[in-house]
């Protein structure tokens, strides 16, 4: 993503690490792309784009054609003044259709997008228990091997790690608050099995 110029820029991958000149698409005047992630929203078993913009607060998802192309396909609002930073997407109420969850940071909140049938999303949010905690950054994950996906969120002005455990259906548990040390300000965060 290219906040300054509003874009999401992509290089296709050729043999050897050579890469094609590169193809652009516009997020939007005075949209400033913060954040892509890569899936297949529409069932097709081709990769589709969405990229959260941070000025107008806006979910945009871009359709893969096929043939290395896109079309802008469907835009949500993530809220008024949400200013989303980041966006990740997994199945979290297990019905075969991909969701969406996205940091909003003007707004203390995880937005929600639960699909069905795309381009069809129900959202809701949830707030986060310390006002101005920014969330800055959003990762999901398995973290008590239930087999559902949870939630990771790096809050930047409260210095912590929220984290959501799933339900399963779409839902997730009260949060549970891991404080980093000092003004550590954590911008982003990564899930492994490291031990």
């Amino acid at each position: 993503t290219n906040a300054g110029i509003d874009n999401v820029q992509i290089f296709l991958d050729y043999k050897e690490g050579n890469f094609m000149n590169n193809i652009t698409y516009s997020t939007g005047d005075n949209s400033h792309p913060q954040h892509v992630v890569v899936t297949d929203f529409n069932k097709d078993n081709q990769l589709d784009i969405a990229v959260v913009n941070s000025y107008n607060s806006i979910l945009k998802v871009f359709l893969s054609s096929g043939n290395e192309t896109f079309s802008a396909s469907s835009e949500y609002i993530t809220g008024y003044s949400a200013f989303p930073n980041s966006v990740a997407v997994g199945d979290f109420n297990k019905d075969g259709w991909i969701d969406v969850v996205v940091a909003n940071s003007g707004t203390d909140n995880i937005g929600i997008f639960l699909g069905f049938d795309y381009p069809t999303f129900t959202t809701s949010n949830i707030v986060l228990q310390k006002r101005d905690s920014s969330p800055y950054y959003i990762a999901i994950g398995d973290f008590n091997n239930d087999s559902r996906w949870d939630i990771a969120i790096a809050c930047r002005e409260r210095n912590n790690i929220a984290v959501f455990l799933g339900n399963g259906n779409g839902t997730f548990s009260e949060e549970q608050l891991f404080y980093l040390p000092g003004s550590s300000r954590p911008q982003s965060l990564i899930i492994g099995d490291f031990n």
